[in-house]
């Protein structure tokens, strides 16, 4: 479990993204997570630096939001999980990415959620639990069954 700290669970290198050589390829994810405070909406995990990755966060007012990125100039997708995220209560969330580039979002067991992957790439380079890349906007919460 973590709280209001970051773990680095690998180093930079590996990179999921669809390029012409390789096939786009399948993610999955799961975690528990209960939110402390609301304050500084911070990141419960980032899979790369700035826009090219995964980021699950919290935000005001109550949201869960799962974010998928290609960086460069061409954006990023935003999902929202829940609108209705409570303080100290435990949440699982479960995202599944298929190679048709679906996304299913499940949360507490129920789905959420079934969205286009708005973003042809992410990149996996440096997972980053208990926050965002850098030293900015931590988690305030609890995380934990990460796999």
């Amino acid at each position: 479990m973590t709280s209001g700290r970051r773990i680095r669970v690998f180093p930079a290198g590996r990179n999921f993204s669809e390029t012409a050589s390789s096939s786009f390829r399948e993610i999955a994810f799961q975690l528990d997570l209960k939110a402390y405070s609301l304050a500084d909406s911070g990141a419960i995990f980032q899979t790369a630096a700035g826009n090219a990755g995964l980021r699950l966060e919290v935000g005001q007012p109550s949201k869960l939001l799962l974010f998928i990125g290609s960086g460069g100039g061409r954006g990023q997708g935003r999902i929202a999980l829940t609108d209705a995220l409570r303080l100290n209560e435990w949440y699982r969330v479960e995202i599944q990415i298929d190679r048709k580039k679906n996304l299913k979002a499940f949360l507490n067991g129920q789905p959420v959620g079934e969205y286009p992957v708005p973003s042809s790439e992410y990149a996996i380079a440096d997972l980053t639990v208990g926050g965002g890349s850098g030293n900015s906007r931590p988690f305030d919460g609890a995380i934990t069954g990460l796999a």
